[in-house]
């Protein structure tokens, strides 16, 4: 008879987050029972941080792969599909590397298999304080939280579509899709359950462009009426297929400044494209994201104060924002048609670097 290790891998992804979080997750999977094979899925994190996670993982017998996209948006998509491609067992189960659990789950799901069925757990989130009493229901709405399905599912619809960067729909697009294909979906009964441990908002607004919100919803609605998908999932980017991370350590790059907004008017994005004929390496520095007043300070304690008399009124309260980078990240898939090899995100959004050449980097699809 196969052992839990030998039929279920526990993938979770990560980027620039507490080391402690995977200690913490593999921990509370374990002293309930489990013993499933681990994989951790290093999402292009800063060098400092992966070589923690690497430490850590060595240490609590956790597979270790990390995923040279640094520079490059968040894509959970991807990342679990990089994942699935290296599991060799018959099911996956993902979670979300914030999560304690209180039981043993998968035991469960082995248990009570029924073919074309994902199984999920409610989840409840932790305050600040990470009292479990005050936590609060999540409710049915978040699937993502913990998955558990097998492999042949991935390999049945295409993978988790790639297109979602940043923090789109996946979680609901992907079960939506199987649905489609036949599977049902079952929530699993009290006493299992899981804990949402607190964090700082990857997104805070800000660090999203407000084009990636269109692109998602746009994908989620086509792959409505094509559940599966046709994309070359799953391919681990290794330094090589990312030659701008070579060039950033050893050249300095042509800077062109923008000032806040510019290019929301045509001849400045403009300029940004035709500097592929002005050099090879190019930093576009765009001003910072959030636009400052003389009392920009005030603006987080004014926010909360106002925060629950928007709710009442049905106003809303948000910063300021320099749009540039929104415009050039609607802009990327055209400058990656017209020879762009490879870019670099600034984590602040404050700047990109461009990498021009005559073909088109294997890390882009």
């Amino acid at each position: 008879m196969d052992t839990m290790k030998e039929k279920v891998t526990v993938i979770a992804v990560i980027r620039n987050r507490d080391p402690e979080r995977i200690v913490n997750l593999a921990t509370s999977i374990r002293e309930h029972g489990a013993d499933p094979s681990f994989l951790l899925v290093d999402y292009g994190s800063s060098e400092p941080l992966s070589q923690s996670y690497s430490e850590i993982s060595a240490r609590l017998g956790i597979r270790y792969e990390r995923i040279s996209s640094e520079g490059l948006p968040w894509n959970k998509c991807h990342a679990i599909n990089c994942g699935v491609r290296l599991a060799k067992t018959e099911y996956i189960v993902t979670t979300d590397i914030d999560m304690l659990y209180v039981s043993d789950p998968i035991r469960y799901c082995l248990d009570h298999y029924s073919g074309k069925t994902s199984y999920h757990i409610y989840a409840h989130w932790l305050p600040k304080s990470g009292r479990a009493d005050k936590a609060k229901f999540a409710g049915p709405g978040s699937p993502g939280g913990f998955q558990f399905v097998p492999a042949s599912a991935f390999h049945e619809a295409g993978g988790y579509d790639e297109s979602l960067k940043y923090w789109g729909q996946e979680d609901l697009d992907w079960p939506t899709r199987l649905r489609e294909l036949g599977y049902g979906q079952e929530w699993l009964p009290e006493p299992h359950k899981m804990y949402h441990v607190w964090h700082e908002s990857s997104e805070r607004g800000y660090l999203r462009p407000a084009t990636a919100n269109y692109d998602t919803m746009n994908a989620c609605l086509r792959n409505q009426f094509e559940p599966v998908l046709r994309q070359d999932w799953g391919r681990a980017w290794q330094e090589s297929d990312r030659p701008i991370l070579g060039i950033m350590k050893r050249e300095n790059p042509l800077r062109m400044a923008f000032e806040a907004n510019q290019f929301s008017k045509y001849g400045e994005i403009k300029a940004a494209l035709d500097s592929r004929e002005r050099g090879r390496f190019i930093k576009l520095d765009l001003g910072s994201r959030t636009i400052r007043r003389y009392l920009s300070r005030l603006a987080g304690p004014m926010y909360k104060l106002m925060r629950p008399v928007a709710a009442l009124t049905g106003l809303s309260c948000s910063l300021r924002l320099n749009s540039n980078f929104d415009y050039l990240y609607a802009a990327l898939p055209l400058f990656l048609e017209r020879g762009l090899s490879d870019y670099y995100i600034a984590p602040d959004l404050s700047s990109v670097y461009l990498l021009w050449g005559d073909k088109r980097s294997k890390a882009k699809n």
